[in-house]
């Protein structure tokens, strides 16, 4: 049996998360509930998941989470700035 794997459009669900920058579960997660292309090769024991397959409520829930911490971020620069933030 001969198994072709491009690595430009799959990886495993571990080299796929540190690129997402989520964990490995939910990665796992994705995969479980069919929200990610993926194969499993019997064979050698190994689920490769297709990369930037996953739904687009799986991207825009991410997109959300990152723009509101960026949000929390700016406004406790500006609290800082105001001198209403920091440690006494």
């Amino acid at each position: 049996m001969i198994v072709i794997i491009d690595l430009s459009k799959e990886t495993t669900p571990s080299k796929y998360a540190k690129r997402k920058g989520v964990t490995v579960a939910a990665v796992t997660n994705w995969i479980a509930r069919d929200q990610i292309k993926y194969r499993h090769i019997e064979e050698l024991g190994l689920t490769l998941v297709e990369i930037d397959s996953e739904e687009e409520k799986i991207k825009e829930r991410r997109r959300r989470i990152i723009e509101s911490f960026l949000r929390e971020e700016e406004n406790g620069l500006l609290d800082i700035e105001k001198g209403e933030g920091g440690s006494k």
